[in-house]
């Protein structure tokens, strides 16, 4: 089963149709960019604060923590991750290309030897 599918310019997500078909995948994608920028903004902005859960002040092998959580929106970072990310599959997909063009060698079972052994 699909959860998220875009085909034809239908956008579906747990198999239900979200009346997006007239978009097409760059006005789909500046849809989900921004919606990401909108449900994250929160965490950029104020942060998430963790002083009520411990009860103060924290410290991690006597180097002391900051008790609010802040996000960073920086392009540059997501960018390099972007491109990183992209560079891994298309290594991993060369990788399955080549192995493609190689003759297999035939197999051989070494059960044969082993059973001769005894």
């Amino acid at each position: 089963m699909n959860f998220i599918s875009y085909h034809d310019g239908v956008f579906k997500f747990l198999n239900v149709q979200l009346g997006l078909a007239a978009l097409d995948l760059p006005h789909l994608i500046m849809i989900l960019v921004g919606l990401g920028l909108l449900f994250n903004w929160p965490l950029w902005t104020t942060g998430i604060d963790r002083s009520a859960m411990y009860g103060g002040n924290i410290e991690a092998s006597g180097l002391a923590m900051d008790m609010v959580i802040r996000g960073d929106l920086s392009a540059t970072k997501t960018a390099f991750f972007a491109l990183f990310t992209w560079a891994l599959t298309v290594a991993a997909a060369v990788s399955v290309w080549r192995s493609r063009l190689q003759s297999p060698e035939p197999f051989t079972s070494p059960l044969p030897e082993a059973l001769a052994m005894r």
